[in-house]
């Protein structure tokens, strides 16, 4: 029995024919233009599936330093603005 193995860049696909068995088409990761092997990993990058275990990992800790530091950067603006309009306040009064 054959084992299906990916090579990091996903899977050998193999196309035949439908009717007469033929291969049309044989699609190997890693071959072909830049444009088409990056076009191949963009998937396999997203989903972390490109470097194992580690991979999912690493991409589940970017998307939770994406998230605290997205939440950061709009606490700060928060604090700001509203600095800005304790100052703004305290100029009128004045």
């Amino acid at each position: 029995m054959a084992e299906n193995r990916s090579s990091g860049l996903g899977f050998h696909v193999l196309s035949f024919d439908g009717t007469t068995g033929e291969l049309v088409r044989q699609q190997t990761p890693g071959e072909g233009s830049v444009g088409d092997v990056i076009v191949a990993a963009q998937y396999l990058l997203h989903t972390g599936t490109i470097m194992g275990f580690v991979g999912r990992v690493l991409v589940s800790v970017t998307g939770l330093v994406l998230s605290a530091i997205s939440v950061t950067g709009l606490y700060l603006w928060w604090k700001k603005r509203s600095q800005r309009t304790i100052i703004k306040k305290r100029r009128r009064v004045v």
